[in-house]
């Protein structure tokens, strides 16, 4: 049973998966009151779940990027409750969750995570190889204001945009549909689902790389991404 953990941004999300289904799932949008909520949150869901937390086999966290407190908060007490249980702690990026999300067949995908203060983090992948990874990231993410992201994604724009664009202008979001397929709102949050799959299939696959020590760990900034994703 993993207990998935995401505070990379204003969107938070928890999840209890049993790898064979997803066994619950808490969804919402904070206003930077990520300390406040996050603890009785997962209480809430695991005894609404009726999962006491040694039951938990592994615990999975997003590491970001993305806002510098959220990404901190998230890690700090998923390595407390990983400590505590005595389980495995699986970090995963925020660009991957996003990229679980991509449509099938696209040729290249811009990811978008918010940065605070009206930025956002950008992020492109292509497809990658039959035999690797799924993704492989193209040049390195970079944060981009308002302006910025509007010369970046309408002079070059990707066959999608993943993550959270919905809080982008209204014009940009229109000039955007003309020329690339955007997900669906409800696809536009991050999901500890997604998450929670992911470090699933990490634990099974072993050519996928698994549970870090727990004191090894640390939040992913802009500049510390490279490579591709699975």
């Amino acid at each position: 049973m993993i207990l998935a953990i995401d505070t990379a941004t204003r969107a938070i999300s928890l999840a209890i998966h049993r790898g064979d289904r997803l066994q619950a799932e808490h969804t919402w949008r904070t206003e930077n009151v990520h300390t406040i909520e996050l603890a009785p949150q997962v209480a809430l869901l695991l005894n609404r779940s009726r999962v006491g937390p040694t039951q938990l086999s592994a615990i999975a966290v997003c590491l970001g990027p993305g806002s510098y407190t959220g990404v901190r908060i998230g890690l700090a007490y998923a390595k407390g409750l990983a400590l505590a249980l005595g389980c495995p702690l699986i970090g995963i990026s925020t660009l991957e969750v996003s990229l679980f999300g991509a449509p099938a067949g696209a040729a290249s995908v811009a990811v978008l995570v918010p940065a605070g203060r009206g930025r956002h983090i950008l992020a492109r992948f292509a497809a990658g190889d039959p035999d690797g990874p799924a993704w492989r990231a193209v040049g390195e993410p970079v944060v981009l204001d308002l302006a910025g992201l509007r010369r970046e994604l309408l002079s070059a724009p990707p066959a999608a945009v993943v993550g959270e664009w919905e809080s982008l202008p209204e014009d940009l979001t229109l000039a955007l549909a003309e020329r690339t397929r955007l997900s669906p709102p409800s696809e536009a949050i991050r999901r500890a689902g997604a998450l929670a799959e992911l470090a699933w299939r990490r634990i099974r696959d072993p050519h996928e790389p698994g549970a870090a020590p727990v004191g090894e760990l640390a939040p992913l900034y802009v500049g510390s991404i490279t490579g591709g994703v699975a």
